[in-house]
C-alpha cells in the first residue's frame, strides 16, 4: 500500500486522524472524514520521504449514533512504513 489510511465505514460526526514518528512527532493530521478514508499519510513529512521503521497511528471522534471511533476496537495502534 502507497498511502496509511482509514477504511471504516461511514456515520462519522467527528474525527481526528494523526501520524507520529517514535520520538513523538507529528507528521501528518486531519479532521477530515473524506481526507482520511481518500488521500490518508503517503509516507512524507514537510515533502521529505521519511525513512523505513515503526509509526504510531491516531484516531478519536465519534460516529453520529456517539459511539466513539475505534480501529478493530482501538484509537491508536503501530505500524511499519517498509521504503
Amino acid at each position: 500500500n502507497d498511502l496509511f489510511r482509514i477504511l471504516e465505514g461511514g456515520g462519522v460526526e467527528t474525527i481526528a486522524f494523526r501520524i507520529f514518528d517514535t520520538k513523538g512527532t507529528l507528521l501528518y493530521e486531519t479532521e477530515d472524514w473524506q481526507e482520511s478514508r481518500e488521500t490518508g499519510w503517503n509516507g512524507d513529512y514537510k515533502g521529505i520521504p521519511q525513512p523505513s521503521g515503526t509509526y504510531i497511528w491516531q484516531v478519536t471522534g465519534k460516529y453520529t449514533d456517539g459511539s466513539l471511533i475505534k480501529i478493530e476496537g482501538k484509537s491508536s495502534g503501530s505500524f511499519t512504513l517498509v521504503r
